[in-house]
């Protein structure tokens, strides 16, 4: 308020009137801010990660009408449908991509929306959202992370040289690869594979190959502890060998490692040529409950090799007191079965121990090669 008369110039002029305004000052408010975290990170394909926005009030005064929107990458999805009411709002969601409307934030404070998320195969998945917005602050900041998913290693074998004669030895390497689309180096890749009967180690392998370490046993070579570099490839080697001669199918386990998880199994067959005699054995008998109950066993002789075997056939268990000939036949081509029995009696030793474990071999008369 300003008296009349009050205000004078230097010509002595002066306001003849009393006079007055009012000044509005408006509080100007800050926009909200958002930040985006993935957790967990990185994640395995098809693992689940929590995606987590934080939007924060930086006013003393309440915030409305919050929003924001969020695309996805292409190859990231919604895992699971989120929570509708989340920081004063709706939520709504896609297969790839989420919808904060209508929030509400209390002054100087934050509130989080989370939905879960996955990727459908390795690589670096990097997200930003749209701008945050209020209806009382206005447009304010985007947000980015990256979620990273690993694949896991895969593991490759070969025989060679393949075929082989039956007493000759053949290379067996395997080859594990980090796939290219991963961004990060694979740990703790590991794998074990036991050969199949009649296939051995015919010299101790390497202990430190692929960046880990390996042990082996006389059926089996197993690796531990190694990495490998984005794209990477190793190879771990063994040679084997096989006194019977037939054709040798071996798988091994799936390959691990601690930060990629399960890969795939790897197979290759072993061809080695010669004299060759496989027999497997049966029980025809169930169980069994007390002394002098029977058990039948049945023993299947095959020629795994590729030259002709001539009888007798003989089969020789360690629970039978002698040898007997298996079959009537005369010879056995190659890939012929021959097929016989034998009965066991049971002990009071077998009774005590509740199983009965014996083991047998067989025996040609001669080979035509």
């Amino acid at each position: 308020l300003i008296e009349a008369g009050v205000l004078q110039t230097d010509q002595e002029a002066t306001n003849a009137d009393r006079t007055c305004d009012t000044l509005i000052v408006v509080e100007t408010l800050l926009p909200p801010s958002i930040s985006k975290e993935f957790s967990q990170n990185p994640v395995l394909i098809d693992e689940t990660s929590a995606l987590t926005f934080t939007i924060t009030n930086p006013n003393d005064s309440t915030m409305s009408g919050v929003s924001f929107d969020d695309v996805f990458p292409s190859g990231m999805v919604r895992a699971s449908i989120p929570n509708v009411s989340q920081c004063g709002g709706t939520v709504s969601s896609t297969e790839n991509s989420i919808h904060l409307e209508n929030g509400t934030i209390a002054s100087d404070s934050s509130c989080t929306v989370v939905i879960a998320v996955k990727g459908g195969s390795a690589g670096d998945y990097l997200n930003t959202s749209e701008t945050v917005s209020a209806t009382t602050g206005g447009s304010g900041n985007t947000a980015s992370d990256t979620l990273q998913v690993i694949a896991p290693p895969i593991i490759s074998k070969t025989f060679d040289p393949d075929p082989i004669t039956a007493g000759a030895s053949s290379t067996l390497t395997f080859t594990i690869t980090n796939p290219v689309e991963n961004t990060l180096a694979l740990e703790g890749i590991a794998f074990t594979d036991s050969f199949p009967t009649g296939l051995e180690k015919a010299s101790d392998p390497a202990v430190e190959q692929c960046g880990g370490t390996i042990s082996s046993t006389a059926t089996s070579i197993s690796l531990s502890g190694a990495s490998l570099e984005t794209g990477g490839t190793c190879t771990v080697t063994i040679d084997v060998t096989a006194s019977n001669a037939g054709m040798y199918h071996n798988t091994s386990n799936a390959v691990t490692s601690t930060n990629g998880g399960t890969g795939n199994t790897a197979s290759d067959t072993l061809t080695v040529n010669g004299v060759g005699l496989s027999l497997q054995k049966s029980s025809l008998s169930p169980n069994y409950k007390t002394v002098g109950d029977s058990i039948t066993y049945s023993y299947l002789l095959t020629n795994s090799g590729d030259a002709t075997l001539y009888a007798p056939f003989t089969v020789t268990d360690d629970h039978l007191l002698t040898p007997f000939l298996c079959g009537s036949v005369s010879e056995l081509l190659p890939g012929a079965s021959v097929t016989c029995t034998a009965d066991y009696t049971i002990t009071a030793a077998d009774v005590t121990a509740k199983s009965v474990v014996n083991i047998a071999t067989a025996k040609i008369g001669r080979a035509h090669v």
